[in-house]
Parts: structure tokens; C-alpha cells; sequence
């Protein structure tokens, strides 16, 4: 046993301490609860392989374009952002539509 530490390499101190109770995990999908054999029948899918073509398609924002978007931070005065606003609500914009025309606009006067 180590000096102090109360733990010896061979665990007997930690089977002799410690008493770990396991309770079934529930599974629930969709409010309902999910069978062994359901999840066993998903591995078998999973580990034989998914056509792509056949995957429901990713749940979340739209895609703006064919590659991802990036999110930028930016820093804005509280009079920047509500003259934003305002022009957005006279445009039926929301907040990014709005950011994303004023750079379309600035980037295409150049």
C-alpha cells in the first residue's frame, strides 16, 4: 500500500471502499422508450454502412452557399446596432440579412 494514500496497487482498498451501484440506463427517443433490440438493429445498420443519398439531410440553418460559412465576430456601438435595426425592420431584414447586404453594398462600391 502507498504510504498516506490509502490506495494499494492491487484494488483491494478501492473493492473493499467503494460500492458502485449501476442503474439501467433508459433510453428514450421522441418521448417513447427505445429497445435493446431497436439499438442493436441501428448498430447493424450503422456498422454495414449508409448509402449518403439515402441520410435525411442535416438538421440547423439553411446553407448560405455550397461550402460552410464562417462566423465573424464583430464589435458594434449601441448606435450602430440600432441603426442596423432600424433599417433591417424597414426592410423586412433580419439582423444578419441586414449586416450581410450593408458589406455587399460597402465591398461592391469600391
Amino acid at each position: 500500500m502507498m504510504q498516506g494514500s490509502g490506495i494499494d496497487f492491487d484494488g483491494l482498498w478501492l473493492a473493499r471502499n467503494i460500492r458502485i451501484t449501476i442503474i439501467g440506463m433508459e433510453r428514450r427517443m421522441g418521448g417513447r422508450e427505445v429497445s435493446e433490440a431497436e439499438v442493436d438493429q441501428w448498430v447493424e445498420e450503422a456498422e454495414a454502412g449508409y448509402a449518403p443519398e439515402t441520410l435525411k439531410t442535416r438538421m440547423g440553418r439553411p446553407a448560405r452557399g455550397a461550402e460552410a460559412s464562417r462566423v465573424i465576430p464583430v464589435r458594434l456601438t449601441d448606435e450602430e446596432l440600432e441603426a442596423i435595426m432600424a433599417r433591417a425592420k424597414r426592410e423586412n431584414l433580419n439582423r444578419s440579412e441586414a449586416i450581410r447586404a450593408a458589406l455587399k453594398s460597402w465591398a461592391h462600391a469600391a
